[in-house]
């Protein structure tokens, strides 16, 4: 190799280092891949107009670029801004994805929206119990001890569990439910703002029983 083709090697080496050092380093600074995202929720249950901020922490600590973009597989369902602020919209499914935007490293979150998550949670509830005799047309009622009724979401039900008892109902869009009447027995109520009223009726020839479960829904 001649010698000016030599150093002309070594003058093409040496810019081709200096441009790989300024991927690297900035003003002296230097740059920090990101390496992985993650989200404080991998899943989310949410009532329609819910609405909920995921926060997408990135790996590492001291990565130069943090940028986070953020989608949603299903934006009829529930949408997600530029902040990681997720809007419940309509009943459905959809997922939330976080994405790093210097080394496309991504995370998940599962979002289910159903109107039922209103009210799902427990209740502290006071049990009345009430009696009519027919023959007689005499009446009596008494409260007894309080009982924390639980409400969870069980297939197109939601299951109410009151004391041993238990009621799958369907929950109507406003609330309000009633169940299948089982012979003479039925089971009927609404949901109001944190709150539940829960009557359970049996009827016979002789007498009618009525049990009422009022509750306060308990705070987290």
């Amino acid at each position: 190799m001649k010698p000016q083709h030599f150093f002309c090697y070594l003058a093409a080496v040496a810019v081709l280092f200096t441009a790989c050092k300024k991927d690297k380093e900035v003003t002296g600074v230097t740059i920090t891949d990101v390496t992985g995202v993650t989200l404080n929720d991998k899943e989310l249950f949410l009532a329609p107009n819910d609405t909920v901020t995921l926060i997408a922490t990135v790996q590492p600590d001291d990565a130069t670029n943090k940028t986070i973009t953020w989608t949603s597989s299903n934006p009829t369902v529930a949408t997600v801004n530029s902040n990681g602020l997720v809007t419940a919209l309509t009943d459905g499914k959809t997922t939330i994805t976080a994405t790093a935007q210097d080394s496309n490293k991504k995370t998940t979150c599962e979002v289910m929206v159903d109107y039922r998550n209103n009210w799902v949670g427990s209740y502290e509830c006071e049990y009345i119990r009430s009696f009519h005799v027919n023959m007689t047309d005499d009446s009596y009622s008494d409260t007894l001890q309080g009982i924390i009724a639980i409400v969870t979401i069980r297939r197109d039900s939601s299951l109410f569990i009151v004391g041993k008892e238990e009621y799958d109902i369907k929950v109507n869009s406003d609330g309000s439910f009633k169940g299948d009447i089982r012979g003479f027995e039925g089971a009927f109520g609404n949901f109001g703002n944190d709150s539940i009223k829960l009557n359970y009726v049996i009827i016979s020839p002789g007498a009618t029983s009525w049990r009422s479960h009022n509750g306060k829904k308990n705070k987290n």
